[in-house]
């Protein structure tokens, strides 16, 4: 028998400041018209940055992409929380399941075929939790709930370990174990 191959994870990247900057209107839960408006540029070409900025983290999802902001300490919790909640945060069950589904890159469709219930039903649970982490889209949501020890590293890729984001970034640097990828 075979031991898993572990590929650790990539070091952090080198970004350039207009890719620091997208990734925190991102993680602020900016719009692509928000911050083209903002930059005074076309939405495309927005979405051609964040492709790039994708690329450059390693993420497959924009969703992923500010998940490893948060891991590689690119972005701070001050660039995800626009407004505050109160301390511990409580979602349902279901709350939790789809916010997980949103932390892998899903949406709404796929929440409802993984939980095996309506779209509309889906929307309803998402409404609530974005209403409950007063966040202004999926992805500040997933941020948050990584932020407010809602999810583990390995909700956002399975291939990272089980722990909080708090517990990895608390650690000193030389007392932490790489992440890896397993």
């Amino acid at each position: 028998m075979t031991t898993p191959t572990v590929h650790p994870l990539p070091s952090t990247p080198e970004l350039t400041e207009q890719q620091v900057r997208l990734l925190k209107w991102r993680a602020a839960g900016c719009t692509r018209t928000q911050i083209a408006r903002d930059t005074y540029t076309s939405e495309g070409r927005v979405t051609v940055y964040m492709t790039e900025l994708q690329a450059a983290l390693g993420a497959n999802s924009r969703t992923q992409m500010v998940a490893l902001g948060l891991i590689h300490r690119l972005l701070t919790p001050e660039d995800v929380i626009s407004l505050p909640v109160l301390q511990p945060v409580h979602l349902s069950g279901r709350q939790l399941q789809v916010l997980k589904v949103y932390a892998t890159g899903g949406n709404d469709t796929d929440a409802a075929k993984h939980l095996r219930i309506s779209a509309a039903t889906v929307r309803g649970y998402g409404s609530a939790l974005l209403q409950i982490l007063r966040a202004r889209d999926r992805t500040q949501a997933v941020a948050l709930g990584l932020l407010y020890g809602l999810l583990l590293l390995r909700d956002i890729d399975g291939r990272l370990p089980a722990v909080t984001l708090r517990t990895h970034t608390s650690q000193p640097a030389a007392a932490r174990r790489p992440l890896e990828f397993r």
